[in-house]
């Protein structure tokens, strides 16, 4: 009963969690500058794409931030793409209208 009722119909909720969690990952930074005792730079270890990001206009490599504009650009359409990709495949999850009452 599980498969044939509750998991199709959450199809649209769960597409809608993988593709902002996808996203989420793609910008990991706040989380990693909060805990890290030397403000989310520790050399090479804990050095995510978001936090080079922001590492590159803070001064911590320079302020860079035509460089860091660049980056930003190129995390964009890395986002962009997997999105597309994401949808895709999405195309197999069914979504029936209901012709209204």
């Amino acid at each position: 009963m599980i498969w044939s009722i509750i998991v199709p119909m959450m199809g649209g909720y769960i597409f809608f969690q993988v593709l902002n969690t996808v996203i989420g990952v793609l910008q990991t930074g706040q989380g990693v500058l909060t805990i890290s005792p030397q403000g989310g730079f520790d050399g090479k270890n804990l050095n995510f794409y978001g936090l080079y990001i922001y590492n590159q206009t803070q001064g911590v490599y320079g302020f860079n931030l035509g460089y860091a504009s660049a980056l930003s650009y190129l995390l964009f359409i890395v986002i962009g793409l997997l999105s597309v990709a994401l949808f895709k495949r999405n195309k197999k999850i069914y979504y029936e209208e209901d012709g209204g009452l």
